[in-house]
């Protein structure tokens, strides 16, 4: 497209990759925008500008294609996403991600998994939307979601930090860095009813509605594991069919749900709602286990 930095397409077999030792803009599309239509696609840059998205990039989705972008500096998109991604396994790592949209945003591009893991050292930030945002539709054999954020990474947005909707297949979580929404949650993971098992790992997460949020509306066990302080102010987002705001909310909403489990070691506060909040329609069992302080204000 006119405008982008730098514009690739492979339509071959082999492998794409772009090595960029200097900074990229595209002044009114895209920083990079690349297509891979054959394997693996890899991208090493300096810092990245788009007045779009920052990095537009996708794979051709036969189930086991890598996009891997390596930046070391700054990607940043203008009216999109800092880095905007169609593919079955995306791995991240830069000095520090912002889209005037969402930081991060990645659905997959075929049956597949989605599989979406960031190593960043400063922020990965959506001014508009969310920090990360992760959408899994495929839903056959062998499909589900897994994030991967890694520790001394923040994930700030403006609705939520972390955002994760699955439509199949099991949805896993594991942020080790901290995660911040504005109006709406910390982490948002919602389990579609095609789904199957939701596994939350967290450490610090706050959120103007609730620090973390889980629903699964689909089978399977829903699990989280809290290790930090985790903090829902209440004042965001209106509460939604999880059941209220608060610190933890979980909800196990299928008759075809088996046990809901939430582990606690740090402060948990819901300032505007419940402290944890947990609910289970399913036919396993229900067990809350805390060890730091809990506070609720309802």
């Amino acid at each position: 497209a006119r405008d982008t930095g730098i514009y690739a397409i492979n339509r071959n077999t082999g492998d794409l990759r772009i090595t960029a030792a200097g900074p990229v803009t595209g002044t009114l599309h895209d920083g990079i925008q690349a297509w891979q239509q054959g394997a693996d696609l890899t991208i090493s840059t300096a810092a990245v500008t788009g007045g779009r998205h920052g990095i537009y990039a996708g794979t051709s989705g036969f189930g086991s294609d890598t996009l891997t972008v390596t930046a070391a500096g700054a990607i940043t998109g203008g009216t999109g996403d800092g880095i905007h991604a169609l593919t079955d396994t995306l791995t991240v790592e830069a000095t520090r991600v912002t889209g005037d949209t969402n930081g991060i945003y990645a659905r997959n591009a075929g049956s597949g998994p989605l599989s979406v893991t960031v190593s960043v050292a400063g922020d990965v930030t959506g001014q508009a939307g969310d920090g990360i945002s992760a959408l899994n539709s495929a839903t056959g054999p062998g499909s589900g979601l897994l994030i991967g954020q890694a520790a001394g990474s923040t994930a700030t947005g403006a609705v939520h930090g972390i955002d994760a909707d699955n439509a199949g297949g099991a949805l896993t979580i594991n942020a080790y860095g901290s995660a911040s929404g504005g109006t709406g949650d910390g982490i948002r993971a919602v389990n579609q009813a095609g789904a199957s098992g939701l596994t939350i790992t967290a450490n610090n997460a706050e959120g103007g509605a609730s620090g973390i949020r889980a629903l699964n509306q689909g089978s399977g066990a829903l699990s989280i594991t809290a290790t930090g302080q985790v903090m829902g102010s209440g004042t965001g987002q209106a509460r939604s069919s999880a059941g209220a705001d608060g610190g933890i909310v979980a909800r196990n909403s299928n008759a075809n749900a088996t046990d809901l489990t939430i582990d606690a070691s740090g402060q948990v506060t819901g300032a505007g709602g419940y402290g944890i909040y947990a609910r289970n329609d399913g036919t396993g069992d229900l067990r809350v286990t805390t060890t730091g302080q809990v506070t609720g204000w309802v």
